[in-house]
């Protein structure tokens, strides 16, 4: 908590920072990514499925897994949404201390944000990664392939397990009350920079590992440029990435040992 000028606000502000309760937020802009990309997937997403069956007549595991990312995504934008009514887009220290009635809802519906984000993308990475062993037909690659498959799962069900049992008892994560008294959290700021470490390893090796497989394909040089800009299109995955762990060095963590 922190006092300014007869406010009690919810966390002490970084250093140099003064706490404002009237301070702009962040929800339109989450509001218009969401309202922007989702759609772009689902139809993206609908063309992908209606091209496999009417063209090739089945789906493969990997459309399977691009749907359950797809199903993860607007589960994920329903969460975020959700906690825009309790806060999301502000920082903590501006906000008042008795606004926080709906910190419970709102750390609970993080929570669950955080495990369908680690579903969501181990899934789509997962689906690419498998697209690519279904249109490459070199054996070497396709144990390369495997390997980046089974190191991204493990990584993603790591993060999942990790970010549900972060607290001791589990309760602890969106109980406030509960966590001051008999809580104990892992560093979750650490935590962060891990998962995305593991985030950018997995989007560059993802975005890298068709490249000489495809530079050997019968095309002329104009085709090659084009198609591997297109497979990497996904190093703006790493960009986020980076963003990410930007956003987690310069937040300060309430969180003790």
């Amino acid at each position: 908590m922190s006092l300014y000028d007869g406010v009690v606000f919810s966390a002490p502000p970084p250093e140099g920072v003064i706490p404002d309760a009237n301070a702009p937020h962040n929800a339109t802009a989450l509001v218009v990514c969401i309202g922007v990309f989702l759609p772009l997937a689902i139809i993206s997403t609908a063309i992908r499925i209606f091209t496999r069956v009417q063209v090739q007549g089945s789906v493969a595991i990997d459309d399977y897994m691009m749907l359950g990312a797809l199903a993860c995504s607007i589960a994920l934008s329903a969460s975020i949404i959700d906690m825009l009514r309790w806060g999301l887009g502000s920082h903590l220290w501006n906000v008042p201390l008795e606004d926080l009635y709906g910190m419970p809802h709102f750390l609970y519906m993080n929570l669950i944000a955080a495990i369908i984000f680690c579903a969501a993308t181990g899934m789509a990475k997962t689906s690419i990664l498998l697209f690519y062993r279904r249109i490459f037909p070199s054996k070497a690659f396709h144990y390369a392939v495997w390997g980046l498959v089974a190191f991204t799962v493990g990584y993603s069900a790591a993060s999942v397990f990790v970010n549900i049992f972060s607290c001791n008892p589990v309760q602890a994560t969106w109980e406030v009350e509960f966590a001051t008294a008999v809580g104990i959290c892992i560093n979750r700021p650490v935590f962060y920079f891990a998962q995305a470490g593991f985030g950018i390893l997995t989007d560059f090796a993802t975005v890298i590992a068709p490249l000489p497989v495809m530079w050997r394909l019968q095309l002329g040089l104009k085709q090659k440029l084009g198609v591997a800009g297109i497979l990497t299109t996904g190093g703006l995955l790493v960009f986020t990435d980076f963003l990410y762990i930007h956003a987690s060095d310069t937040l300060p963590s309430f969180v003790s040992d």
